[in-house]
C-alpha cells in the first residue's frame, strides 16, 4: 500500500512527490493498493484539520503536518490508531515535515516559517517513557 495526501487538486506520492489529481483540502490522506488501484479515503480525526505534507517512516506510520492548528498527526494503517501531537509554540503554519530514522529512533523535522526557525521532535518509545516515570518517582 501507498499513502497519499489529497491537497490543493494533487495528491503527493509518499515516495517520489508525483502528482496526480485529487481532492482539494479534503483533510483526509488517500490509500492507494499500488497492485489493484484500489483506494480508501481516510479521514484526519477531525474534519477541520488539514494536512499540508505528509511523510512515511520505516515502521509504515504516515506523519502530517497540520498548518493551521500547530500540531502533528501520525496515523498507524496497521490498527488506523491516530496520534496527534501539539507543538510547544502557535502560529507555525508548518508546510513541511520531514522524518530522520536512526536505528530505532524517529525524528520529525518542521520548519517554523513565522519565526524563522526549526523545529525537531523525538518519539520516544515507552520503554523509554516508562524509565523516565520511574526516575521521576
Amino acid at each position: 500500500m501507498s499513502f497519499y495526501l489529497v491537497k490543493r487538486c494533487f495528491i503527493y506520492h509518499t515516495d517520489y512527490r508525483l502528482p496526480v489529481k485529487g481532492n482539494s483540502f479534503g483533510s483526509s490522506f488517500a490509500k492507494i493498493n499500488t497492485k489493484t488501484l484500489e483506494t480508501t479515503i481516510v479521514p484526519l480525526p477531525d474534519p477541520a484539520m488539514q494536512a499540508y505534507h505528509i511523510a512515511v517512516d520505516s515502521k509504515h506510520h504516515v506523519w502530517g503536518n497540520l498548518w493551521t492548528a500547530d500540531r502533528i498527526v501520525r496515523l498507524d494503517p496497521a490498527t488506523s490508531a491516530w496520534t496527534i501531537f501539539d507543538l510547544p509554540v502557535r502560529g507555525t503554519e508548518i508546510r513541511h515535515i520531514a522524518l530522520h530514522e536512526r536505528g530505532d529512533k524517529v525524528s520529525v523535522v518542521v520548519p517554523v516559517y513565522r519565526t524563522s526557525q526549526m523545529g525537531v521532535m523525538t518519539v520516544r518509545s515507552e520503554a523509554e517513557l516508562a524509565a523516565l516515570k520511574a526516575k521521576a518517582q
